[in-house]
């Protein structure tokens, strides 16, 4: 397959020295160069710039502890579990030694929401679960209840989605929730 003209790309971690984080099911690996590392095994340099990011973030060391996860160790597998655990084609760390920002964000809620950037911006956590709960095929009313929002609430929400997305209307951003992966086709 011709990734080029499928209007796709590979992660950078596949063929440089940057750095992807990606969860499985029982672990947190990283790719450098092609090579996929097991979480005891990801190189000390990467390992040391996520250290420092994470002891910068306040609060997600305060959620992580209110979880009781308190080792170090097993806070750091987590923060990269959680933030950067996506494998897409964007390095978590590029080749040059720069954190990337997470994928991940914290909510208000403390629960871990994927940050998602469109052509013209970041969507917000609440932003994806609008989208999500469009992509769900859930009418305005529905979406509202679930989401405890107002009617105008909602239809902010949607025109900031579609201005980021550069989209006019509700069917569109229905096929962008499953193009972004928030739902699936049943």
């Amino acid at each position: 397959m011709n990734l080029i003209k499928q209007n796709q790309s590979i992660s950078p971690a596949l063929v440089s020295p940057a750095a992807e984080f990606f969860k499985t099911e029982d672990d947190v690996k990283c790719m450098v160069n092609g090579v996929v590392y097991a979480f005891n095994e990801i190189p000390k340099l990467f390992m040391n710039i996520v250290l420092r990011d994470m002891m910068a973030n306040r609060m997600a060391l305060s959620a992580m502890k209110t979880a009781g996860i308190n080792d170090v160790e097993a806070q750091l597998k987590y923060y990269i579990g959680e933030l950067y655990g996506a494998f897409d084609n964007k390095a978590d760390i590029s080749a040059d030694g720069i954190l990337q920002p997470h994928e991940f964000v914290y909510t208000r809620t403390r629960k871990l929401k994927r940050t998602i950037e469109l052509k013209h911006g970041s969507l917000t956590a609440r932003e994806i679960e609008v989208l999500t709960e469009i992509g769900l095929g859930k009418l305005d009313k529905e979406i509202c209840e679930e989401l405890c929002i107002s009617n105008n609430t909602l239809r902010n929400h949607k025109d900031n989605i579609s201005e980021k997305a550069g989209t006019e209307r509700k069917g569109p951003l229905s096929t962008l929730a499953y193009k972004l992966n928030l739902v699936d086709l049943q």
